[in-house]
């Protein structure tokens, strides 16, 4: 038989033994509950991350459309009172028309036409002729044209030059940059475009035509890059 005391060890051990199965399946519970919220948050940080990517893709697409875009419309020598092609060949004087197919307006930075009987490198450097410093714009949908004295080369075409163009011996070429920024604070936009001039069957009529040049949209940096 168990005297007094033993029995007294014996209750105080079956009431660890109880505390600690009860200690240890609180534990298992609150440890399965624990695991419970963490899958439950983890699902919810994977759901919110997913969300915002989606935002995020829906946003620069629609920023994608709405950034200006500039399209040339019209390519060709300024209407004015020149006697003759010669004339117009010496010191051209160009009309160059830009439209914005973007639904946001185009900030207008610089602009600049290159002349040359010469081919005219991909990457050749355009000088600036204009720039505009008074924040000039050209609305979304509408058109605008350049047509200045500053765009002209700043030295005439040789008499020699003028001849060989219209002997058909040479090509007048022509290659512009205009840069232009957005609403959006978008790094600066380059577009690029380049034109040869042919005669017509008549030898007095000219028509345009596009060169590797044309219509190419390059970063401000890129640009700077490769000048």
């Amino acid at each position: 038989m168990f005297l007094r005391p033993e029995w007294v060890i014996v209750y105080i051990t079956a009431v660890y033994v109880f505390i600690t199965g009860w200690m240890l399946l609180a534990i298992k519970r609150q440890a399965s509950q624990m695991e419970g919220q963490t899958n439950i948050l983890r699902d919810s940080v994977a759901a919110a991350k997913q969300a915002a990517d989606a935002a995020d893709k829906s946003a620069t697409a629609a920023m994608g459309i709405a950034i200006p875009t500039l399209v040339l419309v019209h390519f060709d020598f300024a209407e004015k009172d020149t006697p003759s092609l010669e004339a117009k060949l010496q010191s051209p004087e160009m009309r160059v028309v830009v439209k914005n197919h973007g639904q946001t307006p185009a900030i207008l930075k610089s602009y600049g036409l290159k002349y040359s009987c010469e081919v005219i490198p991909l990457n050749a450097h355009i000088p600036v002729a204009w720039a505009f410093e008074d924040g000039e714009v050209i609305e979304a949908g509408r058109e605008h044209i350049f047509k200045d004295l500053a765009y002209t080369p700043w030295e005439p075409f040789s008499t020699e030059d003028v001849a060989a163009i219209i002997a058909n011996t040479k090509t007048l070429k022509i290659a512009g940059c205009l840069r232009y920024g957005d609403i959006f604070g978008s790094p600066v936009r380059s577009f690029r475009f380049s034109k040869e001039m042919f005669l017509r069957s008549d030898g007095i009529s000219v028509f345009w035509m596009d060169s590797d040049l044309t219509e190419k949209y390059v970063s401000h940096a890129t640009e700077a890059q490769q000048s």
